[in-house]
């Protein structure tokens, strides 16, 4: 895939910032898919919502912080559910490892963009393959 140069300058930008990070030194990764952990990092910092690095334990029995591969997340996690931006997968876990789907994703902006009660009111999509409680939200983020 080639990027043009404003894609380029603009995934730059957030590799300096630490929005984002490849896979490796000299790998990208353009065509993995991310964790929920990885997501949850990029939102909070992208909302820039107060993070408070120094949690050791986490609302969700599934993220800890001694996890060698997503405790790294904690904090960022921790973050995004204190301002309403997500409350996990079941009333006590976040499956950080997980892969965000395009569904999660528009629950995630929407929710970060503070128009969760707005897309509650929406009209939601019709399409099946997407969960009942998501269509408001996709229909929202489409918008």
């Amino acid at each position: 895939m080639v990027w043009s140069d404003k894609t380029k300058a603009k995934v730059d930008k957030w590799l300096s910032a630490g929005l984002i990070q490849g896979v490796s030194e000299d790998w990208f990764g353009l065509n993995e898919t991310i964790t929920r952990a990885e997501f949850a990092k990029i939102v909070a910092l992208s909302i820039r919502v107060e993070i408070d690095t120094t949690l050791k334990t986490s609302s969700f029995s599934d993220v800890k912080a001694d996890d060698p591969i997503y405790g790294y997340a904690l904090p960022f996690i921790e973050a995004l559910r204190q301002a309403g931006v997500t409350d996990g997968i079941d009333v006590d876990r976040f499956n950080p490892s997980g892969e965000v789907t395009k569904e999660e994703f528009a629950i995630f902006l929407v929710r970060s963009q503070g128009k969760n009660a707005e897309a509650k009111q929406t009209q939601g999509v019709i399409d099946e393959t997407i969960s009942r409680y998501a269509r408001g939200y996709v229909a929202l983020a489409l918008n």
